[in-house]
């Protein structure tokens, strides 16, 4: 498919604005070099006995394209520095939106002062699935729910290789790397179900190290977590009473027969 995902957060948008503008310079590109081959290869037949006039309209095509060339090396350095710039602002504005937060002693309470909310989510990657940690402790395997219209920082992490997280329409790519924490920064501005999957070889069933986001309205997110967490703790409760009551290795024994 030559167009790219739709887009479904601001993050998104400017992926797929920075996809096309590329796509139309190679286009250009393309067409300039074809342009040049068949003009060479024309004029190349026509190079005996060629006038003093022939030679300086090939130096005019020549000097043409280069111009082109030129033109066009000039607007991919402009719109380099233009997204460069805007991504160094927004760096800015997060890293003094953090200190502004260590100053006042909560992150929390001074989100809530600026009127902010952003929901944190910590990502783990292991050999092959994606963990999902809320901030409230609430987890899950596969599937990670957010609000629509929410802010959301990724903060990606690895517990053995590295891995490389991306939803298509969402977010960038992002590496997990062992020791270290990458942020990702969104804001999904449309509700749906979005696939992604780990994008570098992590092993031998690294392709099957898929993920879904499902973006829903944020009662239904909270009805979501409510039950999550609920659904937790009834496990936990289940598995601290079958230790309490045959042990560690009661359930164990008991499926194999007592041997």
């Amino acid at each position: 498919m030559l167009a790219p995902d739709p887009a479904s957060s601001s993050t998104g948008s400017e992926i797929n604005t920075l996809y096309w503008i590329a796509l139309a310079i190679a286009a250009v590109l393309i067409l300039l070099i074809n342009v040049g081959l068949i003009s060479m290869l024309v004029r190349g037949r026509a190079s005996k006995g060629s006038s003093p006039a022939g030679t300086r309209a090939r130096r005019g095509t020549t000097f043409a394209v280069g111009g082109l060339l030129a033109v066009l090396a000039i607007g991919v350095f402009v719109v380099g520095v233009v997204f460069t710039e805007k991504a160094g602002v927004e760096t800015t504005a997060a890293s003094a939106a953090d200190s502004e937060s260590q100053m006042d002693g909560s992150d929390t309470e001074a989100m809530a002062a600026r009127g902010e909310k952003t929901l944190q989510i910590l990502t783990s990657g292991q050999q092959w699935l994606w963990r999902y940690q809320y901030p409230d402790g609430t987890f899950s395997y596969y599937e990670l729910v957010l609000p629509v219209g929410q802010p959301v920082e990724i903060e990606l992490e690895s517990t053995d290789v590295l891995h490389r997280w991306w939803v298509p329409g969402l977010s960038q790519k992002a590496d997990a790397v062992p020791g270290k924490t990458h942020v990702l920064k969104f804001t999904p501005d449309t509700e749906g179900t979005f696939e992604g999957a780990s994008y570098a070889f992590s092993g031998a069933n690294y392709a099957t190290m898929r993920t879904v986001v499902r973006v829903v309205s944020e009662d239904e997110f909270e009805r979501w977590l409510d039950e999550q967490g609920a659904d937790i703790a009834d496990a936990q409760k289940w598995v601290q009473d079958e230790i309490a009551e045959n042990g560690p290795y009661g359930a164990i024994e008991e499926a194999g027969g007592g041997q």
